[in-house]
Order: structure tokens, then sequence, then C-alpha cells
């Protein structure tokens, strides 16, 4: 499995090399991502309870539509830890990033993307805790992103999201930050 993931990576960044498009849009673009969740495992402090986290690791594929808008597909896979219990919390959704500097300038950076980005779907968990029919539930975010290109077609990407996330479904948020999510990773566009 590994060395298929590292077959496509390679065949992906070939490919990019040999694209003639100097444009964001409209093109392919796959983002490679990791962010951090709050699992219901937690340790009792002075101060409190202190939640561990979890890494979820995800993968977007979207399609530049014009200059501003793309859409596309988001998936990842999370190990998530409540009470004593490992369980596996699959993620899917559809996505939307609408590109801000093609509205502001008439000539954008090639380099650089700044977008508002928006993600509607699910989570699939392995081993439901509550009710033990129910294994999908509602996630929803919203967010900015900004793109930063190294090279033509490999740049890297961070995404500051308010939503909707896994944890929620089984942990109340306590605060605003418990509300947010930064997803950073690889960008390849071709």
């Amino acid at each position: 499995m590994k060395n298929f993931f590292l077959m496509l990576l390679f065949l992906l960044l070939v490919s990019a090399g040999f694209s003639q498009e100097t444009s964001l849009f409209p093109k392919w673009n796959i983002k490679l991502g990791h962010s951090m969740y709050k699992t219901g495992w937690f340790n009792t402090t002075e101060t409190g309870i202190e939640y561990k986290y979890t890494s979820n690791f995800n993968v977007q594929l979207n399609y530049g539509i014009n200059h501003w808008l793309a859409i596309g597909i988001y998936t990842g896979y999370s190990q998530n830890f409540l009470y004593m219990s490992q369980e596996q919390d699959y993620f899917y959704s559809l996505n939307c990033d609408i590109s801000i500097l093609p509205t502001l300038m008439s000539n954008p950076p090639n380099r650089l993307n700044l977008y508002g980005t928006a993600k509607f779907g699910g989570l699939y968990r392995s081993k439901p805790r509550y009710n033990p029919r129910q294994k999908h539930y509602v996630k929803y975010e919203a967010g900015l992103g900004v793109t930063y290109y190294i090279i033509r077609n490999l740049g890297l990407f961070a995404d500051y999201s308010l939503g909707n996330f896994h944890s929620h479904i089984f942990l109340k948020p306590k605060s605003f930050s418990d509300n947010t999510m930064l997803r950073y990773g690889v960008c390849i566009s071709f």
C-alpha cells in the first residue's frame, strides 16, 4: 500500500512537471494534508480536564472550473480514542474553494492563492459509541486558506476553518478554539 502511494505521488509530480499551464485555474489539484482533532481521551490536572489530540490524515481533489472557483471531494482518516477504546474514523465531504485574489486583482500572482473554503459531508465511525445503529454523522466547516507554490506545480497550503468537527459529535465545545481547526500540507497541481 505504501509503495502504491509513493508511485502515485511520483507520477503526479512527473506529470505536473510537464504541465504548460501557468495560471491557477482551470486545472486539477491534490492536497495531501494533516490536522489535529480533540479525542475523548483525557487527563485530569489541577486546572481541569486536558484532552488528548489525534492526527487526521486527509486527501482533497479539486477541479478549477474557472479563475476563481474550484470544486472537489475530501476524504480523511483518523484513529480516535474514546473512553479506553480505539476507533477508526473516516471522513468524506464535498468541497468548494473560492479564490479571492482574482476578484481583487486583474493580474494575480501565479504562485499565491488566497481562498475561502467550505466543506459539507460526514463522518463514518467504525464502532459507534452511543447509538449502535448510527455510524454516520454530519460534518461541515468554512474558513480561509492560502497556497504558495514553491515551484510551478508543487506548493504548501494551510486552511483555518470554523465548523462542526468530529470531536463535537461526542464532546461539546467549551471555547471558540474548540470550533476551529488548522489543516496544512502539500498541494500538487496539474
